[in-house]
């Protein structure tokens, strides 16, 4: 993985976050080794799966202002942002998502998110291992190595 490449993919997820989550709010960031099934991932070429069956999950939760069923398809795309009233305040260009996206699919893996209005939303990227990896004994996946 390109770790540059991984640090950007989740400052960008962090700084949503952070913009459209209100005071004393709680944003998650998590991480776990997940394989094809957990995932549910359908589009995944079945090359990778043999090559690659677990994947590194990078998770960033919030409990902000979530986002409306209808805006889901302008999410990740370029340019976009869910509420034109909302990034008036906030800022923002509407590049962060759709750069995560393609960060995560050129590393061969993907997003997901899931976002109920009034209650947050949780955004997923899912990238390839391409060696054993194993959190089980303390073991971490450093983002800055020495």
């Amino acid at each position: 993985m390109d770790r540059q490449r991984v640090v950007q993919m989740l400052l960008n997820y962090l700084s949503n976050a952070v913009k459209f989550s209100p005071k004393r709010s709680t944003i998650t960031l998590s991480s776990r080794r997940a394989s094809l099934q957990e995932l549910e991932v359908q589009a995944i070429p079945e090359t990778m799966v043999k090559q690659t069956p677990y994947f590194l999950v990078l998770s960033v939760s919030d409990t902000g202002i979530g986002i409306p069923t209808e805006k889901h398809h302008l999410l990740f795309q370029t340019f976009q942002q869910v509420n034109g009233e909302i990034s008036r305040v906030y800022g923002g260009t509407g590049l962060g998502l759709a750069l995560t996206r393609s960060l995560a699919e050129l590393h061969g893996g993907g997003v997901l998110f899931t976002s109920v209005p009034g209650r947050g939303s949780t955004f997923l990227v899912w990238l390839p291992l391409k060696t054993e990896f194993s959190n089980e004994q303390g073991g971490k996946f450093d983002l800055n190595p020495q």
